[in-house]
């Protein structure tokens, strides 16, 4: 089924036989009283031109802007004002420009001015839908209908012009993929380039361009004569600071503002690559919903202002009021300043349109932008009241659309010549008047407590607050993966960022590593892995795959496992070996650590891996003899992750000093023991000459010595034998 525009209506039967489109190229914007509306048409595969005819009408001014709405798809069209007769003419006969166009002219007549009619009377300033048709010859079946609008507006006659500040997203998909790297251009490199052209032909108009770093990183090397003309048409505006690539910020939990980080940092220097200079920072074009904590980390983030689709606060629509103003939007502990972005000015810019058709879309932003400054919301709500600073508008288009040249031209020629509207830039839409503070809650009141008495007050709530998301998937939570990948990503960048490649015998066999990319496309493809573009089964898919491939290259970096290293002296080196397979230079960290080892130069030193095979050799002092562990790690240089670790055995054969003393000392007082030991031995067991003199008389001690101790059981009876001897030679004399 083929795409219709809206408001442009395809008929189906019998004139579908004779087929044909009609295209605006381009319109007049603005039209005084007693001037030409001009309009630039296109017809497109018309089958018999001469069996066909154009139809031009008129009808009346539109009362709201619910009812500009719907007259722009063709419905609640009134009775018409001009022509008062068929005036259809066949499309040959339609006056065509130099460029091929079809010419066709709606004349005016001023109100001053005598009746005339073949002009078409506009009885009061307004918007007026004008329908254009391609139908068969002498008014049969249309084939094909556009509906367009006159602005007959005029300047306030109080205050100032109602503010307008248009922010166009110059985005596309990733442009490279986590296996292959960059596959070419970005999808749309073309418009891009017409969108490109379209903004150098009126570089005085103020327009705020948000492109996405990605797409611009990707034309510099995929299509450099694109990326040329979209740095020239980017040199003189302003533009907006944005992630490498769109990011949801829901599902990255807590882990998004490191995140955060490295996107915008990535974004802001691959603007100044391109363009020479820092982009806006600390504006959030919020292009996917928002919750709470997504506001804390974004504003923890560095930024504290919003471009808010109107949607994230409530609804949207033609009937539904959006603020003028910047609004304070709180949520997750966080405030915010914000710009609500028109939802109806939004759905104008359908990115399902093809680009020939932009022209259309473009008028149809300036109408609307006509009703917002002179027409209510609905017909039962007042018009605006001309105020000296009626406030500002936001336009911001989805990243999906891309604007054509056609549309830029037509846009920014309308707001340029624009009589009620005047267009700004970004820091001048902040710099309007806030919304003041929403009254006090009806319901609910707040009591305080004071002395001897109650008084109850009102509390005003702080600001709005965002919609609450929908609930999504219970998977959908992708911190956890996104938490590793980065880590993983930042380790691998230090080990081996910036390395050169390592000779190698097996260089050239060896398949490709993560390593082997060129700085910065690493953590390049981190962030293309968590596109906001990319479906989130995707997204973890990628991450997933880029933290295993991670891993795998740097566990090229090994050491042997349950080695015995010895030491034959109290300090000494311990000779570590570490392996490199990676195939490019290395830069580690290894540490060491024992409960019996002492490390006169600290237990940690950095290592360069240049070689296949790297010995490095760490000074240590042994506090013992013996065998005992020494755990050895890999770590990354800044000491943060843990690379590899391992368990050596290290054997002192060695008496340190302190010990040879206690040795020493113990031997000595064990020679001086036993020497006084054996001579009392010997004084003990050794038998006197002489019997001992006898003891004074009346005396039952022996003067200088103690006790006499009691005679063993065998000296005893030596004892009692000597007496019976002496007895016997005592008879023998007598």
């Amino acid at each position: 089924m083929a795409f219709v525009l809206p408001g442009v209506a395809t008929v189906a039967g019998a004139a579908a036989a004779v087929g044909g489109q009609m295209r605006l190229v381009r319109q007049t914007p603005w039209v005084a009283a007693g001037e030409s509306f001009t309009l630039a048409l296109r017809a497109v595969d018309v089958a018999d031109p001469a069996s066909v005819e154009l139809a031009v009408t008129l009808y009346p001014a539109v009362k709201s802007r619910s009812e500009l709405a719907r007259t722009a798809s063709g419905d609640g069209l009134k009775a018409p004002v001009w022509p008062r007769a068929n005036t259809a003419v066949p499309l040959p006969e339609v006056p065509r420009a130099a460029d091929g166009t079809l010419t066709v002219q709606v004349p005016t007549r001023d109100p001053g001015a005598s009746p005339d009619s073949t002009r078409a009377t506009l009885s009061q300033p307004g918007i007026y839908p004008v329908q254009v048709e391609l139908r068969e010859l002498g008014g049969g079946d249309t084939v094909h209908r556009l509906t367009t609008h006159l602005l007959a507006v005029k300047p306030p006659t109080e205050g100032a012009r109602l503010a307008a500040t248009v922010v166009l997203p110059l985005s596309a998909p990733p442009s490279s993929n986590l296996a292959e790297g960059p596959v070419g251009p970005p999808a749309g490199a073309t418009a891009l380039g017409d969108a490109g052209m379209g903004l150098a032909a009126a570089p005085a108009v103020p327009v705020t361009l948000a492109p996405t770093p990605e797409v611009l990183s990707s034309l510099t090397t995929s299509q450099p004569v694109t990326a040329e003309v979209l740095q020239e048409a980017l040199a003189e505006r302003d533009v907006l600071g944005r992630p490498f690539v769109p990011v949801q910020v829901p599902p990255l939990g807590a882990t998004a503002g490191a995140l955060l980080a490295q996107q915008l940092e990535t974004g802001r220097e691959v603007v100044r690559n391109a363009l020479g200079r820092d982009p806006i920072q600390g504006t959030w074009l919020a292009d996917e919903p928002l919750d709470g904590p997504a506001l804390s980390q974004l504003v923890a983030a560095g930024s504290p202002r919003l471009l808010l689709p109107q949607a994230d606060l409530g609804p949207t629509g033609p009937g539904v009021p959006v603020p003028l103003r910047p609004v304070t939007v709180t949520g997750g502990g966080a405030t915010a300043t914000a710009l609500v972005a028109d939802g109806a000015l939004a759905a104008h810019l359908d990115p399902r349109v093809p680009s020939v058709e932009q022209p259309l879309l473009a008028h149809r932003v300036l109408a609307d932008l006509a009703a917002i400054a002179t027409l209510p919301a609905d017909q039962a709500a007042p018009a605006p009241e001309p105020r000296a600073d009626p406030g500002v508008v936001t336009i911001v288009a989805t990243r999906r659309f891309t604007p054509s040249s056609a549309f830029i031209t037509e846009l920014l020629a309308g707001l340029a010549s624009s009589p009620v509207v005047q267009p700004v830039d970004l820091a001048a839409a902040f710099a309007v008047a806030a919304e003041p503070p929403p009254p006090p809650p009806g319901p609910a009141p707040t009591t305080r407590a004071r002395r001897g008495t109650t008084s109850t007050t009102r509390l005003a709530p702080a600001g709005r607050t965002l919609r609450p998301l929908p609930a999504g998937p219970a998977d959908s939570d992708i911190s956890a993966v996104v938490t590793d990948a980065i880590q993983l990503v930042s380790s691998h960048t230090q080990v081996l960022g910036e390395a050169a490649p390592v000779q190698a015998q097996n260089a050239a066999t060896r398949p490709p590593r993560p390593g082997d990319l060129p700085q910065g496309e690493l953590r390049r493809r981190l962030l293309v892995a968590t596109s906001a573009d990319l479906p989130i089964d995707q997204r973890r898919a990628r991450l997933r795959g880029l933290v295993e491939r991670v891993e795998e290259d740097l566990d090229g970096l090994s050491m042997l496992d349950d080695r015995t290293l010895r030491l034959t002296a109290r300090t000494g080196q311990l000779p570590i070996g570490i392996f490199n397979q990676t195939g490019r230079t290395a830069r580690v960290l290894l540490q060491l650590e024992s409960d019996k080892l002492e490390f006169p130069e600290g237990n940690r030193s950095p290592v360069v891996l240049d070689r296949e095979t790297t010995t490095t050799r760490m000074l240590v002092r042994v506090r013992t003899s013996g065998a005992f562990a020494v755990k050895v790690r890999l770590l990354t240089p800044d000491g943060s992750r843990v690379l590899q670790e391992t368990d050596y055995v290290v054997r002192a054969d060695t008496f340190p000093g302190v010990a040879i003393a206690v040795s020493g000392a113990a031997a000595l007082f064990l020679a001086v023991w036993w020497g006084r030991t054996l001579l009392s031995e010997r004084g003990r067991h050794a038998r006197p000459r002489h019997a001992p003199a006898p003891a004074p008389v009346g005396s039952g001690v022996r003067l200088g010595a103690g006790p006499e101790p009691a005679p063993s059981p065998g000296r005893r009876r030596r004892h009692r034998g000597g007496k019976h001897r002496a007895r016997r030679r005592h008879r023998r004399a007598g």
